[in-house]
């Protein structure tokens, strides 16, 4: 009897490593690639410079994201976007990672305005997540909260977005938007410690 209980008390333990084991490698799965924006290396302010893993889509031809060296919240980078001249032009930042319908991702960023040049006007930024399925075509996209002139230039802010992966998911696409409304080419903000999270079980 006594080594039958023990080897059920071993086998329930070894069930439930296995179970916390592929929980973390769920979570693993969605980490981010590059969430600190260290890579590639930069200088100063260097915009049109792409972080690694991470890609820029804008409106028109034009995009005024980069790296830069001037204000980070950790390591020795960050990302900066600064407001287009066209008027309700838009530009972003994204990456890609994988999902599994009815789990759910909580997608979150550290933001701070420039307190040189601050956002202005009815210009703002929001964060997203986009659902694709195996296609790359797009189902649905949860939005976020927002930011805009009243973002503080003394403290990083986390912003944060969450939701489920709704039927057909196969990729979600962790973005910010950066919406120029009437900033005519004014204001900036500093974007650091992006994060992807599958947070289901903490439900």
């Amino acid at each position: 009897m006594t080594r039958k209980y023990t080897s059920g008390i071993l086998a329930l333990a070894v069930s439930s490593l296995v179970m916390a084991a592929c929980v973390d490698v769920r979570a693993a799965s969605v980490r981010l690639v590059n969430r600190g924006f260290e890579s590639p290396k930069v200088v100063g302010e260097s915009f049109g410079t792409v972080p690694q893993g991470w890609f820029y889509f804008a409106s028109g031809k034009e995009t005024k994201v980069g790296l830069t060296t001037t204000k980070k919240r950790n390591g020795s980078q960050a990302v900066v976007f600064a407001a287009l001249g066209t008027p309700d032009s838009y530009q972003g930042l994204a990456q890609k990672f994988p999902v599994e319908p009815g789990r759910r991702y909580e997608f979150s960023v550290y933001v701070i305005n420039d307190a040189a040049d601050p956002i202005v006007g009815e210009a703002y930024a929001q964060v997203s997540i986009e659902w694709q399925d195996s296609t790359g075509s797009e189902i649905t996209r949860n939005w976020g909260p927002t930011w805009n002139f009243e973002l503080s230039p003394l403290k990083w802010e986390r912003v944060t977005v969450g939701a489920e992966a709704p039927d057909g998911a196969a990729v979600g696409v962790a973005v910010v938007t950066f919406f120029n409304k009437d900033a005519a080419g004014q204001g900036k903000f500093y974007l650091d410690d992006a994060a992807v999270k599958d947070v289901t079980e903490e439900e």
